[in-house]
């Protein structure tokens, strides 16, 4: 998408929840593309973000304790949750603003919400006959007698507490399938190259959109750091809280604090990703991951980006 935003064939883009300015890899590819869209509109809770700074209207959105809706949790449990406070200023629940969208664009019928609940009962329609089946899951139902995990065909169903107990998968012949990758090794061969890898602290989430206004979940890491295991900082001369550039080829340099660790692996080097330009100067650490994703999940490859590595004066 972004890539059709910096090439000119996608003129627009309207962004919800996320901030992709710190989130993407190579975020040059990402500001080019938004730069050059003739309408950016960005939908979020929280502002300024270092995507909000590209966008030409930013929409103010409700956080979740600031609308009515229900959430789906990793054991596929379905639970309600009610509005606790009411959303301040102009901010709207994600779908009031879609909805007020696409009825000026024409399309009432379709779009004819008054209340989160009708949303739901359309996306329950959606899923009958389907291996996500909730047909017997309701808003009454969830208020009642609190979460339910899919499939729940029927409201005599109590949902299912395990997938797959009959030994049937949702495939046409009730067996599963296993997909086995191509794994490709990176080449560091470069006396200076070790490889990257990006993720998170422990107390932060995502692009620190929300986190960042916490004090207490800053005080386990209140800046970003680049993790180097002790044999590598002796080969490139680096000493805890050096400062030190991290360099790909063509994708510009991030600066970050040295911190000595064998928590790493030799030959790797770990950067949480949390940080964008809004709050580290340094610049964000995705900005140096290049556009290499895997062909079936699309998942880019944010775990293995050789990078050059050297002490700042």
């Amino acid at each position: 998408m972004f890539e059709g935003l910096a090439s000119g064939d996608v003129k627009a883009v309207w962004i919800a929840a996320t901030n992709p300015m710190v989130s993407m890899p190579d975020l040059s590819v990402v500001r080019r593309g938004l730069e050059r869209a003739e309408l950016v509109v960005v939908q979020d809770a929280y502002f300024p973000t270092e995507t909000t700074d590209l966008a030409d209207i930013v929409l103010p959105a409700a956080q979740w304790s600031e609308k009515e809706g229900v959430a789906t949790s990793s054991e596929r449990r379905i639970s309600y949750l009610p509005a606790l406070v009411a959303p301040p200023g102009n901010a709207r629940p994600d779908w009031a603003i879609f909805a007020d969208l696409a009825q000026r664009l024409g399309f009432s019928d379709a779009f004819a919400y008054t209340q989160a609940e009708e949303v739901f009962v359309e996306y329950r329609r959606t899923t009958a006959g389907t291996p996500v089946d909730i047909t017997g899951i309701s808003y009454a139902r969830l208020q009642r007698d609190g979460g339910i995990q899919w499939p729940c065909r029927d409201e005599a169903s109590d949902g299912a507490s395990r997938l797959y107990a009959d030994g049937r998968f949702a495939t046409d012949d009730g067996r599963a399938r296993f997909h086995v990758p191509t794994w490709r090794q990176p080449t560091n061969s470069a006396p200076h190259l070790v490889t990257l890898m990006t993720g998170r602290e422990r107390d932060q989430w995502h692009t620190m959109t929300r986190t960042r206004h916490v004090p207490q979940l800053l005080k386990s890491c209140p800046t970003p750091y680049v993790a180097i295991h002790p044999s590598d900082a002796a080969r490139l001369g680096l000493e805890e809280d050096d400062q030190a550039e991290l360099l790909a080829a063509g994708r510009g340099e991030s600066r970050y604090a040295v911190r000595i660790t064998d928590e790493v692996l030799p030959g790797t080097v770990f950067v949480p990703f949390h940080w964008g330009a809004l709050r580290h100067e340094g610049g964000p650490v995705n900005s140096l991951v290049e556009i290499a994703v895997d062909p079936r999940s699309k998942q880019p490859s944010l775990k293995s980006q050789p990078v050059q590595v050297r002490r700042v004066a």
